[in-house]
């Protein structure tokens, strides 16, 4: 850790600290409270269901002292040099997220990954800040053999046996220049350039419940895709557009994997998604 810390401050040195940006993941069993948790610092959304609405509008990113819409990110004992062992990232931000389950990985929990980005050159510190005090996400993630609602819905329900999906929203972000040509060189904020794309994947089994929404496959008719156990995790696309599928017929069983699209249901009305817990 400490050879990373080393050549990532060297690294940083060679860069235009004018220009640069960091980007980095952060990986997380998915239940309650780390759902809630990135919903909150990549969606801004803060309460159950989660959801992007069809007129989401980005919050302000200022390199001011008070911003509340950036985190700053700890690494405890990264073990540098000098005693300073935590590492310090601040002004950070979520640029998207994937979301999903698999019989085959994780046995079945789900699993949530945040994608992020700063401006800021990371920093060490001594000791472990106490405020805000550390929170431990200990809530068991959800699990996919729990789920009991698995359909695409194209005017009528169609179950279908789902072996693993996923749920990714991505946004594009942009440094704004640099406040100072001297020292750390802050942006002056950051700014969101496009809108949200939203797209995801059910891997299922290719037997007849296919038939259902095979006419969906091809003719490009909106349908709806729902996956969780009702009243505890649920997953809604209330319209999604079906892309081209894929058949796997490398195992004992033949799957079928089929991308979607997300979309509101209007310019004016409707959300990307809405994910209830």
């Amino acid at each position: 850790m400490w050879l990373w810390s080393s050549l990532h401050r060297l690294w940083e040195d060679m860069l235009r600290s004018d220009t640069w940006v960091g980007t980095f993941d952060i990986v997380m069993k998915g239940n309650a409270q780390t759902i809630d948790w990135v919903m909150d610092k990549c969606i801004e959304s803060t309460t159950s269901p989660y959801k992007i609405d069809h007129d989401y509008a980005p919050p302000v990113w200022q390199d001011v002292t008070a911003s509340g819409n950036t985190f700053k990110l700890l690494t405890v004992g990264a073990g540098t040099m000098g005693g300073n062992d935590t590492q310090v990232q601040r002004g950070c931000i979520g640029t998207g997220f994937t979301i999903g389950q698999s019989i085959d990985s994780d046995n079945g929990e789900c699993v949530i990954t945040m994608n992020c980005m700063t401006a800021y050159k990371n920093s060490t510190a001594g000791t472990v800040p106490t405020t805000p005090a550390v929170t431990f996400f200990t809530n068991p993630p959800f699990n996919i053999k729990d789920n009991d609602t698995y359909n695409i819905n194209d005017g009528s329900a169609e179950d279908l046996m789902i072996y693993s999906w996923e749920l990714s929203a991505t946004r594009p972000v942009e440094r704004i220049g640099a406040r100072t040509y001297t020292g750390s060189q802050s942006p002056f904020g950051y700014a969101m350039t496009g809108a949200w794309e939203v797209t995801g994947s059910l891997s299922v089994k290719r037997d007849a419940s296919m038939d259902g929404i095979k006419t969906s496959l091809y003719d490009g008719s909106p349908v709806a895709v729902n996956v969780g156990e009702a009243g505890v995790f649920e997953v809604n696309v209330a319209k999604a557009f079906l892309n081209g599928s894929t058949i796997d017929n490398g195992g004992s069983i033949l799957k079928q994997t089929i991308p979607f699209t997300a979309s509101v249901t209007s310019p004016t009305a409707g959300e990307l998604f809405t994910i209830t817990i």
